[in-house]
């Protein structure tokens, strides 16, 4: 049963609700039941991208203003830590010009 809370949409839940005559509170359970389970696999896929690319993570950590790196960027997975760190290495040997001491 939980399975198919989780899969049927809310069109569903309102008509299982109307059909059986249970209260509110099923809908706002079976909503509030879906809403953990999206947050806790966006908090498993957070935390394997943080395990696999720690070290690119500490790089790109370096790079950044702050020492913090941009938010949501460990969200969107390994792919957009990797392009991040190659963004900022470009513009770092681009800026290295700028960065040089002025002649006396």
């Amino acid at each position: 049963m939980l399975l198919n809370i989780i899969d049927c949409d809310e069109e569903t839940l309102k008509n299982l609700k109307e059909d059986s005559g249970e209260s509110k509170g099923f809908l706002e359970a079976s909503s509030s039941l879906r809403m953990k389970i999206v947050i806790c696999a966006t908090m498993l896929r957070m935390l394997r991208t943080i395990r696999e690319e720690q070290e690119l993570i500490v790089k790109l950590k370096g790079f950044c203003p702050g020492n913090k790196i941009p938010r949501g960027i460990i969200l969107q997975g390994a792919q957009a830590l990797k392009t991040a760190y190659d963004r900022y290495t470009k513009i770092k040997t681009l800026d290295a010009i700028n960065e040089k001491r002025p002649k006396n």
